[in-house]
């Protein structure tokens, strides 16, 4: 008789209950997680309406503000030459304004949240994470405001727009990218909240938001077309304005190396996990 086989077969079932426990109690942690994220995320979208005294409604109102303000100074008084100014500023801005306040809002998020982070283990990427799910709201208003005017503008749907959806996530990832790099290095070093202010002013500009990029001469147009934000208007413009599909090419590089980026960002912050708490607040 072998007494060794009904102990093989209990060792057995003991490891397999302990590996279910062990998925199940992992599953539950992302679950507690993924909570705290979209709390994090619609805590600091109800705190921003909750200051103004519009609400909601002032996040579509501040896109056709600011391009108001926008197209008297280019158009009205620069005398811009480009056909249908207004939508092609509009587009600019929608698209820039996406990349520069999430950018603004997630890179000084870990060190904001430096004292729960004392009180109880979070992992610090959450707190970027639900900086960009506020922001990804917030485009959206502006979105549907930019396609209501393109509209009444006469620009109609074309089978290019089935690219837009991707244009968009390449947009995502590369802001997913940046704002998660610029949260882990924060709290490292924190005179980078000084120059992202600069280099967003300066990227507004160089990134062709109020010119037309195909005006400017070579080498400066191909210099300048290094910059992911110029090559991503370029693709807005073309889906929505001029209704061709943009050249994928430049749009999976940006995709590729974003994504690159955001494995190698969270792989530093999860180093750093539990020296992030015990920096100088």
């Amino acid at each position: 008789m072998d007494l060794a086989a009904p102990a093989t077969v209990s060792a057995g079932r003991s490891a397999t209950g302990d590996g279910l426990a062990s998925r199940s109690g992992a599953g539950e942690q992302r679950a507690r997680y993924l909570e705290i994220l979209l709390y994090q995320a619609y805590c600091q979208l109800r705190l921003e309406s909750e200051r103004l005294y519009v609400g909601y409604l002032w996040w579509p109102l501040e896109t056709v503000l600011e391009m108001g303000v926008l197209y008297l100074i280019f158009h009205a008084i620069l005398g811009s030459s480009v056909e249908h100014y207004l939508s092609f500023l509009l587009i600019g801005l929608v698209s820039w304004r996406w990349l520069a306040q999430s950018l603004t809002r997630a890179a000084p998020s870990i060190l904001q949240n430096q004292p729960l982070a004392m009180q109880v283990f979070v992992p610090k990427l959450i707190f970027p994470s639900a900086m960009l799910i506020g922001d990804l709201v917030r485009f959206g208003c502006g979105l549907v405001v930019l396609l209501v005017f393109l509209r009444f503008e006469g620009f109609s749907a074309s089978p290019a727009l089935a690219v837009f959806p991707f244009v968009l996530a390449v947009q995502f990832l590369l802001i997913a990218a940046l704002s998660l790099w610029l949260a882990a290095l924060v709290p490292l070093l924190r005179s980078i909240l000084v120059g992202l202010d600069v280099a967003l002013r300066f990227g507004m500009f160089a990134s062709g938001v109020f010119f037309d990029l195909s005006r400017i001469a070579e080498p400066l147009r191909g210099w300048l077309l290094l910059n992911p934000m110029a090559v991503l208007l370029d693709a807005w413009r073309a889906v929505l304005m001029e209704q061709r599909r943009p050249d994928p090419g430049p749009l999976l590089v940006i995709a590729a190396c974003s994504v690159v980026a955001i494995v190698a960002a969270r792989l530093f912050v999860r180093r750093r996990e539990l020296l992030y708490p015990r920096l100088p607040a």
